[in-house]
């Protein structure tokens, strides 16, 4: 059975490497991004889908695709800066932000 860090890490790397690859992202976010202890990468090995299970393929897909946050959190508050609540249904109506001229 594989190790889901080792692939997790392997993951990480080459979607790092790609991006750089299509100047997206630089050395400087790379090395921060490695620095993160929560990498925002996962690998999941308990369970595989058959590739004639239709179904199963169509549950993945969807959850491939799903949006990470949800619209109704965000909110922009201008100067460029969007806001993402941690919890369905906070306000950021009493946030008080000054922007650079």
């Amino acid at each position: 059975e594989p190790d889901p860090k080792e692939l997790e890490d392997a993951f990480r790397c080459e979607v790092l490497k790609l991006l750089k690859g299509a100047g997206k992202i630089n050395n400087l976010v790379i090395n921060n991004m490695m620095g993160w202890y929560h990498s925002g990468f996962n690998v999941y090995c308990t369970s595989m889908i058959n590739p004639f299970d239709q179904e199963g393929l169509e549950r993945l897909a969807q959850y491939i695709i799903r949006s990470p946050i949800s619209q109704e959190r965000m909110t922009y508050v201008g100067c460029p800066l969007l806001l993402c609540s941690p919890v369905k249904g906070q306000s950021f109506s009493d946030l008080k932000r000054s922007c650079p001229d």
